[in-house]
């Protein structure tokens, strides 16, 4: 039996819904898969990657999941666990890195386009387009280019000092964060690279956002958007403390104006949790002791004090729901968590 039939067989089973403290919501079971089951290894990592759920297990194998359905679409197996969060282009294709073992794969069929050993040892996650993977390397702080028709290199551009935060495509470049306090743009293209932009924002905390062609970061006690074209920086908003983590980017389902409807949220000195406007960075409220884990359903999932998650309304920060399992991870349509070490459980929101 190959391992999607042995998935889909376990995945009949599924869970009570869940109480919830706040009376306007509860979670109700989605679908479950027992694919540590079905591999015989645990479970290790869940990754968000845009469509997909990709669950990770002890065994090195990858299995990406439909979340909405929790139909498995395809496995690859690696030969080490992933330590760089795995990311796609905006090209569809999706680059999984072991150390220096990169395989790159169709993000909607699991076909792989590459599958081997680099010198450039990965410093953020490497990014592929389909024609060439690019590295932010920990030697010598280059971006390294390589052809993926037979895996040589094809250029390489140095920065000034080591890699921060992380790595993402915006529009035709990979933005990266510096520990000089820049960050860059560096053409995505297999001949004769360079470098589109640099702006000193600070040095970046957390994760970098790409969202609607604008590059969303933390960055000392500021939070910032700038344009991913050209660097301009569009808002910046100074926080009271130092932000402790990347901004969550959360879009309210079924606004009049879905542009209108979104909300940055950035967490400061570790304990306060802020609400900002995305299309001007102007404050939309303020709460204590929370810290942002990601979006679903159009709410905020948050860190609770008590180890608890939250479901917040992104333009007010009220909770909808709370005591919520403290190990929920966000994925799109569904909140996800390994509940038992062998099977990925998924819940939706019921009003």
């Amino acid at each position: 039996m190959n391992l999607m039939a042995a998935v889909l067989l376990l995945a009949i089973r599924l869970a009570e819904p869940l109480p919830l403290a706040a009376p306007e919501a509860r979670l109700v079971p989605a679908w479950q898969a027992g694919v540590g089951d079905a591999r015989s290894a645990t479970l290790v990592a869940l990754h968000r990657v845009e469509p997909l759920l990709l669950v990770e297990d002890s065994l090195y194998g990858v299995t990406a999941f439909d979340p909405r359905t929790g139909k498995v679409r395809w496995f690859v197996q690696h030969d080490g666990p992933l330590d760089l969060p795995p990311v796609a282009s905006a090209e569809g294709v999706l680059t999984l890195a072991s150390l220096t073992h990169l395989i790159v794969v169709e993000l909607a069929t699991g076909r792989k386009l590459y599958d081997g050993r680099v010198t450039a040892v990965p410093a953020l996650s490497p990014l592929s387009d389909g024609r060439a993977l690019y590295i932010p390397s920990l030697v010598r702080h280059r971006v390294v280019t390589l052809d993926l028709r037979n895996g040589l290199e094809s250029w390489h551009i140095a920065m000034p000092q080591a890699f921060t935060g992380t790595s993402l495509q915006v529009g035709d470049g990979l933005v990266v964060g510096c520990a000089d306090g820049t960050v860059r743009s560096i053409s995505m293209q297999l001949l004769g690279g360079s470098q589109r932009w640099r702006v000193h924002t600070g040095r970046t905390t957390g994760a970098l956002v790409a969202h609607r062609g604008r590059v969303l970061l933390s960055a000392g006690h500021s939070v910032l958007a700038l344009e991913g074209e050209s660097g301009r920086a569009l808002w910046r908003r100074t926080m009271p403390s130092a932000l402790t983590s990347g901004p969550v980017v959360v879009t309210t389902l079924g606004a009049a104006d879905p542009s209108a409807a979104d909300a940055v949220i950035a967490v400061a000195g570790g304990s306060e949790l802020y609400g900002l406007a995305a299309a001007s960075g102007e404050p939309l409220w303020t709460v204590e002791e929370a810290a942002p884990r990601g979006a679903a359903f159009g709410l905020l999932l948050t860190a609770e004090p008590d180890g608890s998650c939250a479901l917040r309304e992104p333009l007010t920060g009220a909770k909808v729901a709370a005591a919520l399992p403290g190990d929920l991870r966000a994925a799109g349509p569904v909140l996800v968590h390994i509940p038992d070490g062998r099977s990925v459980t998924a819940w939706q929101l019921s009003r």
